[in-house]
Protein backbone atom coordinates (compact mmCIF):
# COMPACT_ATOMS: atom_id res chain seq x y z
CA UNK A 1 0.00 0.00 0.00
CA UNK A 2 2.92 2.34 0.53
CA UNK A 3 3.99 1.99 -3.09
CA UNK A 4 0.45 2.36 -4.44
CA UNK A 5 -1.61 4.58 -2.13
CA UNK A 6 -4.31 4.90 -4.79
CA UNK A 7 -5.31 1.30 -4.00
CA UNK A 8 -6.67 2.57 -0.67
CA UNK A 9 -9.36 4.40 -2.65
CA UNK A 10 -10.48 1.30 -4.56
CA UNK A 11 -14.25 0.96 -4.55
CA UNK A 12 -14.02 -2.84 -4.28
CA UNK A 13 -11.76 -2.52 -1.23
CA UNK A 14 -14.17 -0.08 0.40
CA UNK A 15 -17.19 -2.31 -0.24
CA UNK A 16 -15.43 -5.36 1.18
CA UNK A 17 -14.37 -3.33 4.21
CA UNK A 18 -17.93 -2.14 4.80
CA UNK A 19 -19.21 -5.71 4.50
CA UNK A 20 -16.61 -6.90 7.04
CA UNK A 21 -17.65 -4.07 9.38
CA UNK A 22 -21.32 -5.02 9.03
CA UNK A 23 -20.63 -8.69 9.76
CA UNK A 24 -18.42 -7.88 12.77
CA UNK A 25 -21.00 -5.45 14.18
CA UNK A 26 -23.75 -8.06 13.69
CA UNK A 27 -21.71 -10.66 15.56
CA UNK A 28 -21.07 -8.25 18.44
CA UNK A 29 -24.75 -7.31 18.71
CA UNK A 30 -25.87 -10.94 18.48
CA UNK A 31 -23.35 -11.99 21.10
CA UNK A 32 -24.48 -9.24 23.47
CA UNK A 33 -28.14 -10.21 22.98
CA UNK A 34 -27.28 -13.85 23.72
CA UNK A 35 -25.36 -12.82 26.84
CA UNK A 36 -28.26 -10.68 28.05
CA UNK A 37 -30.75 -13.50 27.42
CA UNK A 38 -28.69 -16.01 29.39
CA UNK A 39 -28.13 -13.43 32.14
CA UNK A 40 -31.85 -12.73 32.51
CA UNK A 41 -32.63 -16.46 32.58
CA UNK A 42 -29.99 -17.00 35.26
CA UNK A 43 -28.11 -19.55 33.16
CA UNK A 44 -24.68 -17.89 33.17
CA UNK A 45 -21.70 -20.17 33.67
CA UNK A 46 -18.00 -19.35 33.67
CA UNK A 47 -17.56 -21.33 30.47
CA UNK A 48 -20.33 -19.38 28.69
CA UNK A 49 -18.96 -16.03 29.86
CA UNK A 50 -15.51 -17.03 28.59
CA UNK A 51 -16.99 -17.91 25.18
CA UNK A 52 -18.86 -14.61 25.01
CA UNK A 53 -15.73 -12.68 25.98
CA UNK A 54 -13.67 -14.50 23.36
CA UNK A 55 -16.18 -13.83 20.58
CA UNK A 56 -16.46 -10.18 21.62
CA UNK A 57 -12.69 -9.80 21.68
CA UNK A 58 -12.20 -11.32 18.23
CA UNK A 59 -15.15 -9.56 16.56
CA UNK A 60 -14.26 -6.28 18.27
CA UNK A 61 -10.67 -6.60 17.06
CA UNK A 62 -11.81 -7.22 13.50
CA UNK A 63 -14.17 -4.24 13.68
CA UNK A 64 -11.46 -1.98 15.14
CA UNK A 65 -8.91 -3.03 12.48
CA UNK A 66 -11.21 -2.41 9.51
CA UNK A 67 -12.64 0.79 10.96
CA UNK A 68 -9.10 2.05 11.51
CA UNK A 69 -8.13 1.17 7.94
CA UNK A 70 -11.08 3.21 6.63
CA UNK A 71 -10.06 6.20 8.73
CA UNK A 72 -6.44 5.87 7.61
CA UNK A 73 -7.49 5.67 3.96
CA UNK A 74 -9.48 8.89 4.34
CA UNK A 75 -6.59 10.75 5.97
CA UNK A 76 -3.87 9.88 3.41
CA UNK A 77 -3.71 12.46 0.62
CA UNK A 78 -3.39 11.03 -2.86
CA UNK A 79 -0.62 12.33 -5.11
CA UNK A 80 -1.69 14.74 -7.82
CA UNK A 81 -2.15 13.07 -11.21
CA UNK A 82 0.58 13.84 -13.70
CA UNK A 83 -0.10 14.33 -17.36
CA UNK A 84 1.65 12.13 -19.91
CA UNK A 85 2.29 14.97 -22.35
CA UNK A 86 4.94 17.50 -21.35
CA UNK A 87 3.84 21.09 -21.31
CA UNK A 88 5.49 23.25 -23.96
CA UNK A 89 5.94 26.95 -23.31
CA UNK A 90 5.96 29.21 -26.39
Amino acid sequence: MQLHPEKLESSVRKWLTYIALLIAAGIVVGDLITFLTYFLRGELTARFVARVATVLLIAGGVFWYYFGSLRKADSIPLPAPTSAAPSVKP
